[in-house]
């Protein structure tokens, strides 16, 4: 009688191997990004975990092996109860050996999420170990709903979706903290490493300006999806300081008022902001949002004023969530798609 039991495959590591230098091989093809051990590691996590969802050969036959085997216990052992072996200290041990951990309560032993998420945990502390307060800021940034959208967004030019190569193999590599460039020196005089942070922030950099207009487009091609007119940098309505809102609603937008938004994009990595980036995820963007109610205090009593702060690794400020959420909301009411919240948000992180 042969015994109905799969071979435990996550028991030979170098077969197991061969397949993630395949997977690991495709994935820089495709992004044109070189991936070292740490990189993949994290690229191999779950989306939610801050990965790119590319888990590993290993990290997928072990648990599904082991919630096999417990899932099919009773069954097996009904067919052949005096050929088949208790493989239950065995796999306590081999468990423990792979995470640290203890295995899941016995009733829980056949979710196979259960036990992916324990290696995505011990993954996650071993990053976590290592990493020094760029790459744990990069880290917590990453495992927000916020920075993971564009993984999910439709890749549709007309919805504003659709990244092109370069900008796919920037997200890709600011968001596992690979190489992005050869290490220069910038027109400001500073040095340029290979991960590239210092363009994120630095005042000469191109990129910002078009990164702004961008945005302040998006939200006012938005709102006119909303039946929301609007006008960019409206003429007429600024600050004691003579600065202007990016955008003015021409219709009321809530109590009675009209709407006036300003957008700011802070640098997730930037001196100022890294102490408090690593500890905890948005923070530059709720400071960002902070000092603009401050900046456009003077103007609140005839206006609804919205900040809309995001960082450059794709978070943003509460406030600004829940006006995107507002947005969706509205364009969901007018138009009939349900998704219109999606879009919106993968829009704004592409």
């Amino acid at each position: 009688m042969y015994i109905l039991r799969a071979a435990p495959c996550y028991k030979y590591p170098e077969k197991l191997r061969e397949f993630d230098v395949v997977i690991k091989s495709k994935a820089e093809e495709i992004t044109n990004v070189k991936m070292d051990d740490v990189t993949y590691g994290q690229a191999s996590l779950p989306v939610k975990s801050g990965g790119l969802g590319l888990p590993k050969a290993e990290e997928i036959a072990a648990p599904a092996y082991l919630s096999s085997l417990y899932a099919t216990d009773e069954l097996v052992s009904s067919i052949v109860p005096e050929d088949c072996p208790d493989d239950r200290l065995d796999v306590e041990l081999c468990w423990e050996e792979l995470t640290g951990k203890s295995a899941p309560s016995m009733e829980d032993r056949s979710n196979q999420r259960l036990w992916s998420e324990m290696l995505t945990i011990r993954k996650l502390e071993a990053l976590r170990e290592d990493a020094d307060v760029i790459a744990s800021a990069r880290l917590l940034a990453a495992s927000t709903r916020d920075a993971s959208a564009w993984l999910f967004a439709l890749p549709v030019a007309s919805l504003g979706t659709l990244l092109d190569d370069a900008a796919l193999r920037i997200a890709v590599a600011l968001r596992t903290g690979a190489p992005i460039c050869k290490q220069h020196k910038c027109r400001c005089g500073e040095v340029v490493d290979a991960q590239g942070l210092h363009g994120l922030s630095c005042l000469k950099s191109q990129g910002r300006f078009r990164r702004h207009a961008s945005l302040n487009s998006l939200i006012q091609r938005s709102l006119g999806s909303a039946k929301v007119p609007t006008i960019l940098e409206p003429p007429g309505l600024s600050r004691i300081d003579g600065k202007r809102p990016d955008g003015l609603s021409l219709f009321p937008w809530k109590n009675g008022l009209p709407l006036i938004w300003d957008v700011t994009v802070c640098d997730t990595f930037a001196i100022s902001y890294i102490a408090g980036s690593s500890e905890v995820a948005g923070s530059a963007a709720e400071s960002a949002e902070e000092r603009k109610r401050d900046n456009y205090r003077e103007l609140t009593d005839r206006h609804f004023f919205q900040p809309v702060a995001l960082e450059t690794t794709g978070t943003c400020g509460a406030s600004t969530r829940q006006f995107i959420n507002e947005v969706g909301r509205r364009i969901k009411d007018q138009t009939g798609e349900t998704r219109a919240t999606e879009f919106f948000v993968a829009a704004h992180k592409c």
